[in-house]
């Protein structure tokens, strides 16, 4: 089952992929050469198809190398990279009244591969920091990593909750308000699909610099300790605390 903030990006993309379809129809080409095809009934949904089918393998593979923000940001990119030249097209169809074809503009189109690339690229890039620019605090991507093991793709439950906010309370010293506060904005955080959990070096980009030796050993301590409440650690667990283990040694080494 897809969650919320992806069935609506996946049902966006697949109307858009659709709508692009009927608009290339009704244009009602008189010729229809493969360059043209091209430009008219691949180019156009090509981009938000392929989008689409990396938002389902998202669900489906349970992997979040990426944040549905960055599937946002290439959305609007591509929409703009598309809809800004085709709807000069479609105008320029309806009021041009010159003979032969309007060549400013089929020049106009023949970049559209290069804006889309650009454009698609640029939200990509953007959508995908956004939300992960706010975690610049050890204590907060700490408690994002392990709300996110708590979770494991399901329901937390009651006791792991209870664990989390006796570690936030204990470690983090928060009293039991701002430890139940903390909780209940990580697993919003976690539900809305905002962050890559599983690009770590990705996910510690904005805060890595502010973390001492002592705070990544604690948190990889809090984190092993979470993903091994109760029953051993997943395969997936262990990647994700791999590779952390890793960004850290490699500050680390790097700064000694």
């Amino acid at each position: 089952m897809i969650a919320y903030n992806r069935k609506i990006i996946f049902n966006y993309l697949i109307a858009i992929v659709v709508i692009s379809l009927i608009t290339a129809i009704l244009t009602k080409p008189s010729s229809l050469n493969p360059i043209l095809f091209m430009y008219l009934f691949v180019l156009p949904p090509l981009p938000f198809l392929i989008l689409a089918m990396r938002v389902r393998k998202m669900d489906k593979e349970g992997k979040y190398l990426f944040s549905i923000g960055a599937v946002r940001g290439a959305m609007i990119g591509a929409l703009l990279a598309i809809g800004i030249p085709y709807g000069i097209l479609i105008i320029s169809t309806l009021t041009y009244s010159g003979g032969g074809a309007n060549i400013g503009v089929g020049l106009l189109l023949l970049g559209t591969p290069i804006y889309l690339a650009m454009a698609t690229s640029a939200g990509w890039s953007k959508g995908m920091y956004s939300h992960i620019e706010s975690l610049k605090r050890p204590m907060d991507v700490t408690a994002l990593i392990m709300v996110a093991l708590a979770m494991s793709g399901k329901e937390i439950t009651t006791e792991m909750k209870d664990e989390l906010k006796t570690l936030f309370h204990d470690i983090f010293k928060l009293d039991e308000h701002e430890s139940h506060k903390l909780l209940n904005h990580m697993i919003t955080l976690l539900q809305q699909d905002e962050y890559p959990i599983n690009n770590i070096e990705m996910l510690l980009e904005p805060s890595i610099n502010s973390f001492s030796e002592d705070q990544s050993s604690s948190s990889l301590e809090l984190i092993m300790h979470i993903a091994n409440f109760k029953n051993p650690a997943t395969a997936a667990q262990n990647k994700i605390i791999s590779d952390l283990k890793k960004v850290f040694q490699d500050k680390f080494s790097t700064s000694n």
